[in-house]
């Protein structure tokens, strides 16, 4: 009879090594037993040796999350049960057949950039995978984006297609070999092939044909069609890239063409930091990031000393690519075939392969109909299939007086799906829809969240497909049977009916919690806080008195809110259009300033967008529309006034991309800012009043005296600044006011606007020598795609 330990390793354990490293581990110890996936989890088998067993498990319990040992990997638990057994003995520790059973929880590995080891392999010669575009081994490589279901074998990946060759499968077999139960293993002999693909007209009979290379041939053909000024579809791990020489001027103006995006800044790829900090500041939490695993887009300060010593680039990225934005969206190569790719140049624009409002597209069908359509020049692609579609994360570092904070824009490929860890547990499993806008959903059971990627807009049919073919394959990955439901309460949002059908089906009802509640308890759920006040700042949200709300200020108690106030409604008119024609927004908020008798009507001529509505039909129109209140509604939205405050300015009349008109005022503020040594005092009287109970700020105030400055000739760059520096200065004594209603302190600050770094340093700085205790969203997005984190803290 022998003594039988078994050893439940929970944790993410699947797909970063760990079995590899485990029979490693095992063979030096000389232990007699093996170690096996089984579901999402790992079960290791020891034999009678009691001291070799508490080695073992001392180096596992090193394995936590960030560690240098095996990177990627985090044990958070280990269960070990002990039997009498007579079962023989194997003669050594091998890694034994996976099982799929129903575990406790899962956790499905990210994807990885590709590592060291491999980028030099495929940079070498002599080795037998030079060049080759899909290298990867244990530590790195594609995991989410091909997985179908646990555990995590190659036979429930997409790598199924793709049978090892003999000299593939001798490495993966071969103990110590970095390939050692690589699942994604391959090589030119076995394993995806790099493929090209165009429209060709035939010289001899004219007709247009099939254009089709492989290999190196397919890749030399789309390096010299990028040089020669096309746009090309570079199939990465996640989805489709749209590409272009980033220095052809020609070819971003096809790019756009392509995207449909009129002005909209487009991310960029660099070979390395070095290459970038020629064009751009990079500090070294931003060249941490840029090199991560994750490998986001980090959003990073441009150089503007053009044609002085230090551009020393060679060449100015055109305004055509981020329309004289602040910030450049940089990135590095997060794969072998991007590695290939930036060999061949120092730029590329590498922007998600999908049409306007569109999900990234991952089939290749869809890309081929583009090349056949002629909206794009080729396809560089392969035939492995994408499961899990990803798009690239984008980040930036914002500055703060005492620190530097990483700020999510979004959350995809690199994060997604690592949980996030609440200080609650849930009775039962969990799914909450999150908001329609940057839609992101989440699945929760007992204390861990995950998080889905990026869907963009669900008013896009192919957008809620794809949220829904997601949610069905994260469940099933996840083991999951949801059995409550959690949406937004805007009446007209597609998650909202979508979720209600869900709830509806498992014979429940779905709960509905407002956004901005949200919005403040995803703060809440990152930092574990069950009391907090909050000031909630975006766009649109659907507030429980019916109107929209957009600028709150809110006190929450663990599940629970109140709403202590919110700044002043505006009416205003168009419904979604409001958010596009922000010029008649900005006129109707004049009407109502007129209206109230804090701005003449005369003035109006003096200003270069208001001067056309003077004695126009279009202002009777407005003026009557106010009046019967048609098609209008009302709105406390602090991003509507930065939409309005950039039309008064004259820096924008129109959106033609979401957040368009703030970015370019936070742009000219920032630029005055860092010209300024000391932060001067705000100059506009922004007025903080108490009406019935409820803190109120004046919005109509706010902008007629912004209006009444620039019609007095003050300077745009230092009235857009003190626009956020007065901002900044009413929500201080917003703030107080609401720590003197409450006794609390923590302050909790979220939504959209707070993606504005110059508002988020100006306020924090204050609100910290007020001796408030500040909390901000760091794992998810400030904006709608953290909701659903929200939205699952506050459901139990």
């Amino acid at each position: 009879m022998h003594t039988l330990y078994s050893l439940n390793v929970t944790g993410l354990v699947q797909g970063v090594g760990f079995r590899p490293y485990v029979e490693e581990l095992g063979n030096k110890l000389n232990l007699k037993g093996s170690v096996s996936n089984i579901g999402g989890q790992v079960l290791i088998k020891i034999f009678d040796d009691k001291k070799g067993l508490d080695i073992l498990k001392e180096n596992l319990s090193k394995l936590c999350k960030n560690n240098t040992v095996l990177p990627g990997s985090r044990v958070d638990n280990i269960l070990i049960s002990t039997e009498t057994s007579n079962e023989n003995p194997p003669r050594n520790f091998f890694i034994n057949n996976s099982l799929n059973i129903h575990d406790n929880i899962r956790f499905i590995p990210v994807d990885y950039a590709t590592c060291d080891k491999c980028k030099s392999e495929l940079l070498d010669k002599n080795n037998r995978r030079y060049r080759y575009p899909f290298i990867s081994c244990v530590a790195c490589g594609p995991r989410i984006t091909i997985i179908n279901e646990l555990p995590y074998d190659r036979e429930n990946t997409s790598m199924k297609d793709f049978p090892m060759c003999e000299a593939c499968e001798t490495e993966y077999k071969t103990f110590e070999n970095i390939r050692h139960y690589a699942q994604t293993i391959a090589c030119h002999d076995c394993g995806p092939i790099l493929k090209f693909y165009a429209k060709k007209r035939n010289e001899i009979n004219g007709l247009v044909e099939d254009y089709k290379l492989e290999r190196e041939d397919a890749f030399s053909k789309a390096v010299k069609e990028i040089k020669a000024g096309k746009v090309l579809a570079v199939k990465d791990i996640g989805g489709y890239h749209f590409v272009c020489d980033a220095k052809n001027v020609k070819a971003i103006r096809k790019m756009r063409q392509v995207k449909a995006r009129e002005k909209k800044a487009f991310a960029v790829m660099f070979p390395d930091v070095k290459t970038i900090k020629k064009i751009a500041y990079v500090s070294e939490k931003e060249a941490e990031l840029l090199e991560s695993n994750a490998r986001p887009i980090v959003l990073v300060r441009k150089r503007e000393e053009i044609g002085s010593d230090t551009d020393s680039f060679g060449y100015n990225l055109s305004e055509e690519i981020d329309d004289n934005a602040i910030r450049l969206g940089a990135m590095l190569p997060s794969n072998p075939l991007q590695i290939l790719l930036m060999q061949e140049f120092d730029c590329l624009i590498m922007t998600s392969g999908n049409l306007a409002g569109e999900p990234i597209i991952a089939r290749d069908k869809d890309i081929f109909d583009l090349v056949k359509n002629g909206q794009i020049d080729g396809s560089l692609y392969n035939e492995r299939e994408i499961i899990n579609p990803l798009d690239d994360s984008i980040v930036k570092v914002t500055k703060l007086d005492n620190r530097e904070i990483t700020q999510i824009i979004r959350r995809a490929r690199g994060y997604v799906p690592d949980p996030i860890k609440i200080n609650k547990f849930l009775k039962n499993d969990y799914y909450a829809a999150g908001a329609d806008l940057k839609s992101v959903f989440a699945l929760a059971r007992k204390n861990y969240v995950t998080l889905s990627g990026h869907f963009g807009d669900l008013d896009d049919y192919e957008a809620r497909r794809a949220k829904d073919r997601a949610r069905k394959i994260f469940t099933k990955l996840l083991d999951l049977k949801p059995e409550s439901f959690i949406a937004d309460r805007h009446p007209g949002y597609y998650s909202n009916k979508d979720t209600k059908i869900l709830a509806n089906e498992a014979g429940t009802k779905a709960l509905e919690i407002q956004h901005h509640h949200a919005h403040q308890a995803s703060v809440m759920a990152e930092h574990s806080l069950s009391e907090c006040i909050g000031i909630v700042l975006d766009g649109t949200g659907y507030g429980n008195d019916g109107n929209i709300w957009g600028g709150e200020f809110l006190y929450c108690k663990d599940t629970d809110f109140k709403r202590l106030g919110h700044f002043d409604y505006l009416e205003l008119i168009g419904a979604d259009n409001a958010t596009v024609d922000i010029d008649k927004s900005a006129m109707v908020a004049m009407i109502q300033a007129i209206n109230a008798k804090l701005v003449d009507e005369e003035l109006l001529i003096n200003h270069p967008c208001f001067k056309k509505y003077i004695n126009s039909a279009s202002l009777d129109l407005l003026k009557a529309a106010l009046k019967e209140h048609i098609n209008s509604y009302k709105s406390s939205s602090v991003g509507r006034l930065f939409d309005i405050a950039a039309v008064i300015m004259n820096i924008c009349q129109k959106n033609s991309y979401e957040g368009e008109a703030p970015m370019k005022l936070e742009a000219l503020a920032t630029r005055y800012f860092e010209r300024i040594e000391n932060l001067n005092p705000a100059i506009i009287p922004v007025i903080v009043k108490e009406i019935n109970g409820e803190i109120l700020v004046d919005s109509k105030g706010f902008m007629s005296d912004l209006f009444k400055l620039y019609i007095a000739g003050a300077r745009v760059d230092e009235l857009a600044f003190e626009f956020h520096n007065s901002l900044a200065k009413a929500l201080v004594s917003v703030a107080i006011a609401m720590r003197d209603k409450t006794n609390c302190s923590d302050i909790a600050l979220s939504g959209g606007c707070f993606n504005n770094s110059l508002l988020l340093k100006l306020l924090v700085t204050r609100l910290e020598k007020e001796d408030f205790k500040v909390y901000l969203n760091e794992k998810v997005p400030c904006g709608d795609g953290g909701i659903a984190l929200g939205q699952i803290y506050l459901g139990n």
